[in-house]
């Protein structure tokens, strides 16, 4: 009489074990997304970190520009907070900057040109940025895309002088974020091909004597240059991640396109 109650028995607890286990599937995979989530966004808020790092040390080399360092550092980080999706720009960002600097570290490589001290890959890379960043643009203002152009508060006259000026101002973003980068790295290859060939030739100017001190002095000099190089690869390619990832987040944001679609539409 007891096997029927020691059956039932079994059965309820087999399902119950098969509701625990039911129930953990989900539970474990929101567990999996939510840690692959706090990762995403844990790289790209250190990516940013790194990023602005870069920057304020690139605006402390400039003296005329320290009263208004202030109001940039406060920028930068509004721009890249403020976007819709923190994690995918931090990422995209992250490639770009080490996409550059492995470029930029090539041409330190003996017998090798660094990609980036080429005028045609440095301005495809300026103008894929500044398309890219055009697109979104026009995919979240639409017809909207204008009102980028024209200043909060400015009368509706104003406006058919501004949309102009600051349309060759916004399409000269593809040309000087690649020159920039292109002119930098070009300079400082350049400058060590003269002295590393003047280092070759030294040998053979000067007398035994004068030539031990001379190629010394000179060794000096290009292992100078060349920590140097590695700093300016450096920066470079963080100025030009920065300067892309402010070109991007600023359409990338919500907050900050809302108010200038509405200038058009007050037009």
């Amino acid at each position: 009489m007891k096997l029927p109650g020691m059956a039932g028995s079994m059965l309820l607890g087999k399902s119950r074990s098969s509701l625990r286990t039911g129930s953990m599937v989900p539970f474990a995979a929101q567990q999996s997304m939510n840690m692959s989530t706090a990762a995403q966004v844990q790289s790209g808020a250190t990516v940013n970190s790194l990023l602005i790092g870069i920057y304020r040390f690139w605006r402390s080399q400039a003296p005329m520009d320290k009263p208004h360092a202030p109001v940039d550092d406060r920028m930068l980080p509004a721009i890249v907070d403020a976007s819709d999706n923190r994690a995918a720009l931090g990422t995209w960002a992250t490639a770009l900057f080490c996409t550059i600097l492995a470029s930029n570290l090539l041409g330190l490589v003996p017998t090798n040109e660094a990609p980036t001290s080429g005028l045609g890959f440095a301005t495809g890379l300026g103008v894929s940025v500044w398309a890219t960043a055009t697109t979104l643009g026009l995919y979240k203002l639409g017809f909207s895309f204008p009102g980028h152009f024209i200043p909060g508060g400015t009368p509706w006259p104003m406006a058919f002088i501004f949309v102009p000026l600051e349309t060759i101002s916004y399409t000269f973003r593809a040309v000087s974020l690649g020159v920039r980068l292109w002119v930098n790295m070009l300079a400082g290859h350049t400058l060590l091909h003269i002295l590393t060939g003047m280092a070759l030739a030294l040998p053979f100017s000067l007398s035994f004597f004068a030539m031990v001190p001379a190629t010394f002095a000179v060794a000096c000099l290009l292992s100078a240059l060349v920590g140097l190089e590695y700093l300016v690869a450096v920066l470079q390619s963080g100025v030009f991640s920065i300067l892309s990832t402010v070109y991007v987040g600023e359409f990338n944001s919500v907050k900050l396109a809302g108010p200038l679609a509405k200038v058009v539409k007050k037009l």
